[in-house]
């Protein structure tokens, strides 16, 4: 997902997409968006994986690599309700 990829979901009045900033391709942010305009906020930074969600839709999971260290990776894991990181 984390490629120019948006993702929409029934029963939402959001989107989610993926955006990097100019000068550094390798950090990829992961925001959401109203549907109907508005103001994007971000819920995530870093983002080196496709992005997966659970069967009810309470949750989406991605990968970091080389994070913290080269050669180490990270599951993430955040609740889209409260925005809080599990690890």
């Amino acid at each position: 997902m984390c490629s120019t990829t948006a993702a929409f979901f029934a029963g939402w009045e959001l989107f989610l997409f993926c955006a990097q900033r100019s000068g550094n391709d390798d950090l990829k942010f992961l925001y959401r968006a109203p549907l109907l305009g508005g103001g994007a906020e971000k819920l995530a930074e870093d983002v080196d994986s496709n992005v997966t969600f659970s069967p009810d839709g309470s949750k989406l999971a991605f990968m970091r690599f080389d994070n913290p260290m080269a050669g180490e990776y990270q599951l993430i894991v955040k609740d889209l309700h409260t925005v809080r990181r599990r690890r």
